[in-house]
């Protein structure tokens, strides 16, 4: 047999609410895989910095028309933009750490790169179609393969990943165990 149910009011206040359903944490909505390609898109700007700082004429050869004329202002200007890209490695590194903050800090870096990889593919495309090979220096085919087709196609990816995949960047829950959540109960 079993028991009547009695209606208690006070058993209802000292049982527990369910726990509020959360999505399963995943390689991508952990953040993780992001944080991978930060890694090792500050390894790839770390290197062509380097080659651009160290060995501006051979590095810049293999995108002009006419290697060979390459003159010592050329070489400055590719040790100026060797400095910028190694520039950009610490907010790379910096978007890499779990923590309180950190989603929002790579979405900004994300969208931040995606603005100068428009203005660079705006410049580049400008020099080869208006400007011309002959008054650019810059050999079109060589500018396709070396740089605006890898810049482009990570372009691409960025514009993806914002729009249409940004729980990729982590969950703001997970952040330091709480994120933005823990901020609002504390204030509450």
């Amino acid at each position: 047999m079993s028991t009547p149910r009695t209606s208690d009011p006070t058993s209802d206040l000292t049982s527990a609410p369910p726990p509020p359903a959360t999505k399963p944490t995943t390689i991508l909505t952990s953040g993780l895989l992001l944080r991978a390609l930060f890694v090792l898109e500050a390894v790839l700007n770390l290197s062509m910095g380097t080659l651009l700082l160290l060995r501006p004429t051979p590095t810049i050869a293999s995108l002009i028309a006419h290697p060979h004329i390459t003159t010592t202002s050329t070489a400055s200007l590719a040790q100026w933009l060797g400095a910028l890209i190694l520039g950009l490695v610490p907010a790379l590194l910096q978007a890499v750490p779990q923590g309180p903050g950190q989603v929002a800090r790579r979405r900004w870096v994300y969208a931040a790169f995606a603005w100068v990889e428009v203005v660079l593919i705006a410049v580049w495309a400008w020099q080869v179609v208006r400007v011309g090979e002959r008054r650019s220096g810059l050999e079109t085919g060589k500018m396709l393969s070396a740089a605006l087709g890898p810049v482009a196609v990570t372009l691409g990816w960025r514009v993806w990943v914002l729009g249409w995949r940004a729980e990729w960047f982590g969950l703001e829950e997970e952040e330091g165990r709480g994120g933005r959540q823990s901020g609002e109960k504390k204030r509450q």
